[in-house]
């Protein structure tokens, strides 16, 4: 089962169990086993979140509508959701990114990295990032066709677009970006 059928599944079981019961007037497939549209043509945040968090990690989640001053920022936990505009900072410290589909980023100590965009429209996940400074492990898998992760640092873009495997250490210096493949991998620079 796709991670988008997963989503989408997850999302109507919520719908179901806050109203109670499915509208008798949602048009279904001829199978009748899922609505007409399986990916909906608004734009919703990824399931992003803390999955490991070690020593000193501090996160900065972007202000709501109606907040006055500048977001503060809170102590890097586990579980902690991640969405569009978050930063996470790392001391002496280190943590473990999860994505929706279980692809997984590990951010080492004295890093910083943005959150520029976290979100699916049209069922196909959208994420770009940003390696201010620092080095991060990616094992990022994309499974959703026209899907593709983007990680920019302060001179090079690293791609790993849908079919692409990745198991690679980035580190992002002011002048300069390395990347050090782990195992077999397959990104696009630039």
């Amino acid at each position: 089962m796709s991670v988008a059928r997963c989503s989408y599944l997850t999302r109507l079981i919520l719908a179901v169990t806050v109203c109670g019961t499915l509208s008798a007037q949602t048009p279904m497939t001829s199978d009748a086993r899922e609505p007409a549209s399986a990916h909906p043509k608004e734009v919703y945040p990824q399931i992003v979140r803390l999955s490991l968090a070690q020593g000193d990690v501090r996160v900065s989640l972007p202000k709501e509508k109606g907040q006055g001053e500048v977001p503060p920022w809170v102590e890097g936990r586990v579980n902690l959701p991640l969405v569009s505009g978050s930063s996470v900072v790392t001391g002496k410290g280190r943590v473990e990114i999860e994505f929706e589909d279980a692809s997984t980023m590990y951010l080492g100590e004295n890093s910083v990295l943005a959150f520029d965009d976290l979100t699916t429209q049209n069922g196909i996940p959208s994420t770009d990032m940003v390696l201010m400074t620092g080095v991060v492990s990616l094992n990022l898998r994309p499974t959703v066709p026209g899907e593709m992760y983007v990680l920019r640092t302060e001179t090079d873009a690293v791609r790993i677009p849908y079919g692409s495997r990745s198991n690679v250490r980035v580190n992002s210096y002011t002048d300069a970006t390395t990347v050090t493949p782990q195992a077999f991998t397959e990104v696009h620079l630039g």
